[in-house]
């Protein structure tokens, strides 16, 4: 059922797939609910509505974490400064950047980068 639903180009699961991919295609670029939603051709409420049933989270909640895990991802594997790291993912405040990554992973970037 649901691997059918995402081979059809017009059905709500192959919408959410594409705005999956333009968001992690997009991360250092500002996001809203509305962009990503006119890209895939829904209207804000559906969207948001059919992106938490298949993601069980909200658009912005979903782009957050993929930007976290890039970031940690860059801070690790590639040895980029924290503050490079935030910049890259679309941070503009390395102080939010710092709280949500250590909400998010339970560790500083700093500590991460150790």
């Amino acid at each position: 059922g649901i691997l059918r639903e995402l081979l059809s180009q017009n059905s709500h699961a192959s919408k959410i797939a594409k705005s999956i991919e333009f968001i992690r295609g997009n991360l250092g670029e500002p996001l809203s609910v509305d962009d990503i939603a006119a890209t895939v051709g829904m209207g804000k409420s559906a969207f948001y509505e059919h992106f938490h049933q298949f993601t069980g989270k909200s658009p912005m909640s979903f782009t957050k974490m993929l930007r976290l895990q890039e970031a940690r991802n860059l801070i690790t594997a590639l040895h980029k400064p924290a503050s490079a790291a935030a910049f890259a993912v679309g941070y503009a405040s390395a102080s939010q950047f710092s709280r949500d990554y250590k909400l998010h992973f339970g560790v500083s970037p700093s500590a991460d980068q150790a």
